[in-house]
């Protein structure tokens, strides 16, 4: 992998010779993952789980997964054989979806395997009963079934256990003579700023309801994430939030988990006219990236899209004038008329210009699967 640097200043990004990069291509940061993590955790208080499905970049990984200290959350057999080896820390495995090869696999890295239902309990007991091992094994609780919590119907969803099932999971792993050595729930992508004190009220009234029993060996209390990626501009009363979580749960270990919050700043999508044109005095720029590659920057699941203006990049040295910029709207290189990625006011775009997208370090793989068969973009890790 070619490291492709990435200066904060986009006049400066010329000098190291930025129209060599192929595009589309992302290029990432690890210098601000670690920046963003280590701000995040201190802010919560408390300890700051990973979630890998935000950024499975191996090479990113590679440069700072071993600052995951608190531990990464793995979701799939792939996620977890891409950090075999290459990060040393400690893995929580989530996802509705168990299989018995995941959950072999994760028995053998001895991660914690976070049980979504009954049935998934019972494939971990016998799956270890077979191997004749020691099993970390936690419990995750549906958010709106969390006693007391009262959360709005948003947060309700098909993830994890009802009360009952829950108890009866405490019951079935102390007839095997196991213990449940923590508790998970999660409310869901970008709910945290509205539902952060319900979700630690309902937790912390179930520590509670089941501490006293015996198969209870609670080593950790995980509240979740859905942590926004503009954490610091947002209006939570942080020192007020680590004085609740400290009443509820005193020196219970507790943990929150991050994706987007750890992730989005440290990377940028990159792209390159490829022409402009004009359509009944609308003027369009025809990129050689689109939806294909960075499916959540061209808002395909928003009703009301975001108007996102990138940096741009001259190709034609010294830049052109603003005088001569023209409102243009940003395409991608799809077929789809909602691959449009954004709208530039202040340059008037040629071809060969580089279009410079921040914030798009999370979830840039979660794209249309070989959608018109268009190359991969190519990826940069570099500070």
């Amino acid at each position: 992998m070619n490291a492709a640097p990435i200066l904060d200043d986009a006049r400066e990004l010329v000098a190291p010779g930025a129209f060599e990069l192929e595009t589309p291509c992302y290029v990432f940061d690890p210098v601000v993952v670690a920046r963003d993590h280590a701000a995040l955790k201190e802010t919560l208080g408390t300890g700051l789980v990973v979630s890998v499905k935000a950024n499975p970049v191996l090479d990113l990984l590679a440069r700072c997964g071993h600052l995951f200290t608190d531990g990464i959350e793995i979701a799939s057999l792939g996620e977890l054989n891409l950090t075999v080896g290459r990060a040393a820390v400690p893995r929580f495995i989530t996802t509705p979806a168990m299989t018995s090869n995941l959950v072999a696999s994760a028995i053998a890295c001895r991660a914690t395997l976070v049980a979504d239902s009954l049935s998934q309990l019972e494939m971990i007991l016998k799956i270890a009963e077979a191997r004749r091992v020691e099993v970390r094994i936690a419990l995750r609780v549906n958010t709106a079934c969390l006693p007391g919590a009262h959360l709005p119907p948003s947060a309700q969803d098909h993830f994890g256990m009802d009360l009952t099932d829950t108890l009866a999971a405490l019951e079935r792993v102390h007839q095997e003579g196991m213990y449940i050595d923590g508790l998970h729930t999660f409310a869901g992508s970008n709910t945290f700023l509205s539902n952060h004190r319900l979700v630690a009220s309902g937790m912390a009234a179930l520590v509670e309801q089941v501490s006293g029993h015996s198969a209870a060996r609670l080593a950790f209390v995980s509240l979740g994430g859905g942590i926004p990626a503009d954490w610091r501009n947002t209006s939570i009363d942080w020192p007020g939030y680590r004085a609740h979580l400290s009443s509820l749960f005193g020196q219970m270990p507790l943990l929150h988990e991050a994706g987007r919050a750890v992730f989005s700043a440290c990377g940028r999508f990159v792209v390159r006219v490829l022409g402009v044109k004009q359509i009944d005095g609308r003027q369009i720029a025809v990129c050689d990236g689109g939806m294909a590659h960075s499916f959540l920057l061209a808002q395909t699941e928003n009703v009301l899209k975001r108007v996102i203006t990138p940096r741009v990049l001259d190709a034609a040295l010294p830049s052109r004038t603003a005088a001569a910029a023209k409102p243009t709207v940003v395409i991608g290189n799809s077929c789809n008329r909602a691959d449009v990625l954004g709208r530039v006011q202040e340059h008037r775009l040629s071809e060969g210009d580089l279009l410079i997208f921040e914030g798009c370090g999370s979830y840039h793989t979660y794209s249309p699967n070989g959608f018109l068969n268009l190359k991969s973009p190519r990826i940069y890790v570099a500070s």
